[in-house]
């Protein structure tokens, strides 16, 4: 499906977050602008790369500029998380390391896709940052450490991710499955300095859902969700009601 023919906007495999691995210092001096997004994006398992970094889309955070940073964190705070998971937990890191197979009614229900922006077996496989968790994860995360707020010292930016990278290497110590790993590190976010709405945009994101279809892993995440974090799962319920009016 993809039509991309230089190697270095599709480096490695898509969605592994192993741009810089694949890419290297030669190939970025190679890259710039709208094409580093591309990679980056490569990288990062978006299905809409082409649509997000346009250079007319003027959609807050939108543009190669600005997905070039979006799309490089993910990849760099999934890898650090996969990393910190496989150093106490190696049959949790290969689940939240491998693809998944997709169900067939996945495609019945998935919208969001650039035919440029995905590779040839997408609609079969889900790339482990395209999995919820691994979608989820270093979003949570970012939203935590929240280091792009220029009213938060650095100094507190790096206490925070010693903090919870520490906190999330103790949950993934006796997760059962990547689940209950992201509604317990999720949980420790909106306790802490994250915003319960947004990091609900992100466990039970519906755009995510929107370019996956998966709802039988929206369903996984939103049961582990009601079992490991009460703060987000009391906010969820009360949003369902105010968008319903009931």
């Amino acid at each position: 499906m993809s039509a991309q023919k230089n190697p270095l906007l599709t480096p490695g495999k898509f969605g592994h977050g192993e741009f810089f691995t694949h890419v290297g210092r030669e190939g970025l001096d190679q890259l710039e602008g709208r094409d580093l997004a591309r990679s980056l994006g490569w990288a990062a398992g978006c299905p809409v790369v082409e649509r997000l970094t346009d250079p007319t889309n003027a959609a807050p955070g939108r543009g190669f500029e600005a997905m070039i940073d979006r799309y490089g964190e993910v990849s760099f705070w999934y890898r650090q998380m996969l990393e910190s998971v496989r150093e106490v937990n190696t049959d949790l890191a290969e689940q939240l390391e491998s693809p998944v197979e997709r169900e067939v009614s996945d495609r019945d229900i998935m919208r969001d896709w650039d035919a440029l922006s995905i590779p040839d077996d997408y609609f079969e496989s889900m790339s482990p940052i395209g999995t919820l968790a691994g979608y989820a994860l270093p979003r949570v995360l970012l939203e935590e450490i929240n280091y792009n707020n220029p009213d938060v010292d650095q100094t507190e930016v790096q206490w925070r991710i010693v903090e919870a990278l520490d906190v999330f290497e103790t949950f993934a110590l006796d997760a059962n499955d990547v689940y209950e790993l992201t509604a317990q590190f999720a949980q420790y976010a909106v306790e802490h300095h994250a915003d319960v709405d947004r990091v609900i945009n992100h466990v039970l994101s519906d755009g995510w859902l929107g370019e996956h279809g998966a709802i039988w892993m929206h369903a996984h995440m939103f049961e582990a969700i009601e079992e490991n974090a009460p703060t987000i799962s009391a906010r969820y319920h009360e949003l369902y009601l105010q968008d319903t009016g009931e």
